[in-house]
């Protein structure tokens, strides 16, 4: 995996530079989602954080319910970490709660000034790959070079979790799974399309990020698929390693169709994800000024995924995952972006 000590610098010289966590738990017996994001940021020759970002939401099918906040500076820390080469990040907000990221468990505890409050405790962590070498992470191979600067590591795709709430006047406690992830560097991509899923039964799980990222002097489009499938494997996707992938990226009808063919690993991948536009919501995301709403992204809790996968004895799976999370941002918003 990337370097986790990465994940909890309280600053970088020179920046821009920015650091985020997402937390996301799926309860699909409530048919309900809880998402909680909180980043920081480090302007340009800042040594020291000078913005902060706290999105909180609650997605049920009567609608969803968020609050969010840009703390003063002062009024956020991140920690150190507490020894090296261990994950080991902790977020205050002073009055407001925290949140703690480590091998373990994930805890979060934070409230609003209306009283809204998300409680979470998330056990253990479900890998992205079972691989101990570094390109078993999202970034592939990328992730051993320099040339990233929005570097993308995920922690769990499905920690068993409770959580309890309130917002709104809306109270509930339960169970579900979390899907934990960070992202840090300099900027987010021009454009991109991110998806998350965990199914009903807690078996298989879906992760799915396609943009235009920088990668030294270049933008390419490129795309990275993980599937973790019943049998507790994960099946990995990705542009940079010839995964040759044809999609329809719909911003304005907010749906996604997606194919990869690996020649490889012998296997191929269909996805196909709808959603109603109505569901969708902006969220900030992290700009070379600061954190932005303009145009931020704009995402649901409520689409539905259906992927197939061919292996390569021919053997067919197929897998749906209601709820699931899909978010376009920066120019893929209301645009279409084809391979054809």
């Amino acid at each position: 995996l990337i370097n986790e000590l990465q994940m909890n610098k309280k600053a970088i010289p020179n920046g821009p530079f920015f650091q985020g966590w997402l937390t996301r738990i799926i309860d699909h017996s409530r048919n309900l989602s809880v998402i909680v994001i909180v980043g920081s940021f480090s302007a340009k020759s800042s040594q020291k954080h000078t913005q902060h970002y706290v999105y909180c939401a609650v997605d049920r099918k009567e609608g969803t319910k968020f609050r969010f906040a840009l703390p003063d500076a002062s009024d956020i820390s991140v920690s150190e970490p507490l020894q090296k080469g261990k994950l080991d990040v902790q977020i205050l907000w002073k009055d407001h709660g925290y949140l703690k990221f480590n091998h373990s468990h994930s805890v979060i505890d934070l409230s609003f000034d209306d009283s809204s409050r998300i409680s979470i405790v998330a056990n253990g962590s479900v890998p992205w790959s079972n691989s101990r070498l570094s390109f078993g992470g999202p970034e592939g191979w990328l992730g051993l070079t320099k040339l990233l600067p929005c570097r993308y590591f995920v922690h769990s795709l499905g920690s068993p979790t409770s959580y309890s709430l309130n917002m709104d006047g809306y109270t509930a406690e339960g169970n579900g799974f979390s899907h934990i992830e960070s992202n840090y560097g300099s900027f987010f991509p021009e454009g991109w399309t991110w998806v998350q899923a965990v199914d009903a039964t807690a078996e298989a799980s879906l992760s799915l990020v396609g943009g235009k990222f920088v990668v030294g002097p270049f933008s390419p489009l490129t795309f990275v698929l993980c599937v973790r499938r019943r049998n507790g494997e994960s099946l990995v996707f990705r542009s940079v390693d010839s995964d040759s992938p044809t999609y329809v990226l719909d911003g304005a009808k907010r749906t996604v169709a997606i194919q990869f063919k690996s020649i490889l690993k012998g296997a191929s991948a269909f996805l196909n994800i709808d959603s109603s536009p109505d569901n969708f919501h902006t969220v900030h995301v992290p700009t070379r000024a600061g954190f932005s709403a303009s145009p931020g992204c704009q995402e649901t809790y409520r689409a539905h995924a259906r992927l197939r996968l061919v292996l390569s004895n021919q053997v067919t799976e197929e897998y749906e995952f209601p709820l699931t999370a899909l978010e376009f941002g920066g120019s893929f918003i209301d645009h279409v972006i084809s391979s054809n």
